[in-house]
């Protein structure tokens, strides 16, 4: 079970990332996650935006820096979807994978903690550092991850985008 976080505490750094909370596009470098990021605080108006109501074929041009993880249940992630810079960036060893605290990779513990973060808080992370986890210490990136709900409205999805800085 995930453990209540406080959002607004000291940011944690995570192999080399700083995660935050979301608040602002002022806090975006990436054009690609600011046209995420507006998306979603477009259709947050009423609650959680659902992931039926985000198309792909609607943000085409940020398409390569887009990737989708499924909750399948609490603390059990499926990487769904990975755009073509995402599959650059981090590689397709996380492509089609579950994730658990019990993965024998620390960063893919890590990694699931974080996700519990973010669904358990329904806001979404903005995070900032280097590629080190991929083997790429050399390149900064910053991702944001936007919690989506399912049919029964709860957290369900992230919606993320990754672009390197």
């Amino acid at each position: 079970m995930a453990q209540d976080v406080d959002l607004n505490a000291t940011p944690q750094a995570l192999f080399d990332i700083v995660e935050r909370r979301l608040e602002s596009t002022d806090q975006l470098v990436s054009q690609a996650c600011r046209s995420l990021y507006a998306w979603w605080q477009e259709h947050s108006t009423d609650g959680l935006p659902a992931k039926a109501a985000f198309d792909f074929l609607d943000h085409v041009r940020i398409a390569p820096n887009l990737f989708l993880v499924e909750r399948l249940e609490p603390s059990k992630y499926y990487h769904k979807l990975y755009g073509e810079v995402v599959l650059d960036l981090v590689g397709r060893k996380w492509l089609h994978r579950i994730n658990t605290p019990q993965a024998d990779e620390p960063f893919a513990r890590a990694l699931c903690s974080y996700y519990d973060i973010v669904m358990t808080s329904a806001q979404p992370m903005v995070c900032h550092g280097s590629l080190m986890f991929a083997g790429r210490e050399h390149r900064q990136f910053e991702s944001i991850d936007l919690p989506l709900a399912g049919p029964d409205g709860s957290p369900r999805f992230l919606l993320g985008c990754l672009e390197t800085v």
